[in-house]
């Protein structure tokens, strides 16, 4: 029966129409323009959901530290003079956070995410500074009183158009070349350093196993290299015949030191399998 009447009620249905409608015209739009504004207002829902989940991503780049670290920073010359016209950069996941020092060679931060930092010095007004660079990992709330020894760079030397050992730093041998290392924004024609005295350390420097035997800042600061710069170095730290150090590199991405290797007292230098990824901030540890 209700198939029978389906066909009778569609002929009447064509044949009513409302006022000043005609016949043939499609349907009123009323519908269209509702299925529009439900569009929009999904389309609006979805950019809002968009936004949330950015910000969300945003704040917990750091793996949702709390941004509850303070540091404050103080730049010093060899004789104690504060050091001006140069950039504190405070790294870390959640990116850089750039600030120049005062007239006193001081800046402070407040607010960092409590996670691994890289920090190092950026001195635009004196290209003759080394960078250094430490790593931080803070605990959750902790203030942390950090000073650096701003120190000048050797002589550069020229680095060879394919790889060879060079005297980098007074005693301190690498093989490099043009062709081995690079630098994504800079010339890596001329290459220099500076030893650290040990009076000169940075008052802090997380994540390294061992207190350093000695440091050295290597420019330009972040070459880097994909198969490595094999380092030997001379035995200037009286160690013993035999004795086994590990060689250690500040990496700016990833706000950690990395292990390059070992090297071994033999004789009057200390050799091995160490190759640096970088020219950094490089230590030398006694092995564990």
């Amino acid at each position: 029966m209700r198939a029978a009447l389906l066909p009778i009620l569609l002929l009447l249905s064509s044949c009513t129409k409302a006022p000043n409608d005609t016949i043939g015209t499609p349907a009123d739009t009323d519908t269209d323009t509702d299925t529009d504004s439900d569009t929009d207002a999904d389309a609006d829902a979805d950019a809002d959901t968009d936004a949330d989940t950015d910000a969300d991503t945003e704040v917990n780049l750091c793996d949702g530290a709390p941004a509850t670290m303070s540091l404050n920073t103080t730049l010093r010359d060899l004789a104690g003079g504060a050091v001006t016209g140069s950039t504190v950069n405070a790294c870390s996941k959640n990116g850089c956070i750039p600030k120049d020092v005062d007239s006193n060679g001081a800046v402070s931060f407040t607010g960092l995410p409590a996670c691994p930092h890289a920090i190092d010095i950026f001195s635009p007004d004196n290209d003759a500074w080394a960078t250094p660079m430490v790593v931080l990992n803070p605990t959750d709330g902790e203030t942390i009183d950090l000073t650096f020894t701003m120190l000048e760079l050797d002589a550069a030397v020229p680095n060879p158009a394919t790889a060879a050992e060079i005297e980098l730093v007074d005693g301190f041998y690498l093989t490099v070349g043009q062709d081995t290392v690079e630098l994504l924004f800079g010339d890596v024609s001329m290459l220099s350093g500076v030893a650290v005295p040990p009076d000169a350390f940075p008052t802090r420097n997380d994540g390294l196993p061992g207190a350093p035997i000695a440091m050295w800042y290597l420019d330009p600061f972040d070459a880097e290299s994909e198969g490595g710069m094999p380092v030997r170095i001379r035995n200037d730290f009286g160690l013993a015949e035999g004795t086994v150090v590990e060689v250690w590199s500040a990496v700016y991405d990833d706000y950690a030191w990395h292990l390059a290797g070992t090297l071994t007292v033999t004789g009057a230098d200390l050799v091995g399998d160490a190759k640096l990824p970088v020219l950094s901030a490089t230590v030398l540890v006694e092995a564990s």
